[in-house]
């Protein structure tokens, strides 16, 4: 029998790529929905943590993110460096020493995260912080965990250009959390 390209494999030929490929195919279509669900968890989540879109928390009111309570005291804007000697800290542009008092409401200790804090000016810029020059601002570490019921107030401090006008802070329980706004006016 002569062979014929055009003519199919025997059927007792059995290929095994359907079942790699089916693979794949299953594990991309994984992959986009965890993908999928992230960026929808983003989008959603990362509002200003009460989920409504509301104004932010005014200047000395409580906000609220996950376990943590915040009150923010005052913002203040134009240093150029925190700590002294050798130590000290001296910013690119200018420190704003955000004043902030986190509560933890959990019934265990909670570890606050300095650099997941974020600030905005009035065009929607965002800075993050200098959790450096912050080693210097305050007395302990913001990465100490504070137990139940205890309240931490502290300086949060943010490099930002000379002449920046900070508008909102957006403070988190976590890197990945929600987040509260928060006014700094």
């Amino acid at each position: 029998m002569a062979y014929h390209p055009t003519m199919s494999p025997s059927p007792s030929v059995r290929s095994h790529a359907g079942p790699r490929r089916r693979g794949w195919v299953i594990a991309a279509i994984a992959v986009l929905l965890v993908g999928g669900g992230a960026a929808a968890w983003y989008v959603v989540g990362s509002g200003d943590g009460d989920g409504d879109g509301a104004a932010p928390v005014a200047l000395g009111s409580a906000g609220r993110d996950g376990v943590f309570e915040f009150v923010v005291s005052e913002a203040k804007c134009g240093t150029k460096t925190v700590g002294t000697g050798a130590a000290a800290a001296t910013a690119q542009g200018v420190y704003c020493l955000v004043g902030v008092k986190v509560t933890n409401r959990a019934d265990a200790p909670q570890t606050f995260d300095g650099s997941a804090q974020k600030v905005f000016d009035g065009t929607g810029t965002q800075y993050t912080s200098d959790t450096g020059a912050e080693r210097q601002a305050n007395p302990f570490s913001w990465t100490e965990a504070i137990v139940p019921s205890e309240t931490v107030a502290g300086r949060l401090v943010f490099d930002v250009p000379m002449g920046t006008k900070l508008t909102e802070i957006e403070l988190h329980e976590t890197l990945l959390s929600p987040g509260v706004r928060m006014a700094l006016r």
